[in-house]
């Protein structure tokens, strides 16, 4: 039995965006027959309401109550970076988080950590050179960083 682990929200403001991460992990897991080479797949999934909090409790329960092989699909940057060094200490792998975060693309965080998304570096490369190409004049730009991620960039 391979036990993979998955923290995200699926309660509170952001529970859509963990609701529909989960659903296509259970449709993938589903399609393959729920194994991999052979082996059965147990998925443990866990809320953290997209509180970092619960994050790092939930991680540090699977790690140390279920021993899970792998940490998958973990919704958002603040949550990510609570279970980054839980996975790291472990030697577990982190993998398909759902954030562009530069943070995870850095040999420190873990050698472990498999990214699926692109960058948000890359994403905005991209689209910069999309207007570029399409001879656009204006572009607009939100920031869509946490008040403590502001900080910690000011700091």
């Amino acid at each position: 039995m391979i036990k993979i682990g998955v923290v995200n929200v699926t309660s509170g403001p952001a529970q859509n965006l963990g609701k529909g991460v989960r659903k296509g992990i259970e449709a993938y897991f589903k399609v393959n027959g729920n194994q991999i080479h052979g082996r059965k797949i147990s998925l443990i999934l866990k809320d953290d309401g997209y509180e970092p909090k619960l994050t790092r409790k939930h991680t540090s329960a699977l790690k140390d109550e279920e021993k899970v092989f792998a940490l998958f699909s973990y919704v958002g940057t603040p949550t990510s970076k609570q279970a980054v060094p839980i996975a790291r200490n472990a030697n577990i792998p982190f993998v398909s988080p759902f954030t562009g975060a530069e943070f995870l693309r850095n040999s420190k965080a873990n050698p472990h950590v498999v990214n699926l998304r692109a960058s948000y570096y890359d994403e905005t490369k991209a689209l910069v050179d999309l207007f570029v190409d399409q001879n656009k004049k204006k572009i607009a730009v939100f920031n869509n960083l946490t008040a403590t991620e502001l900080l910690e960039k000011k700091g």
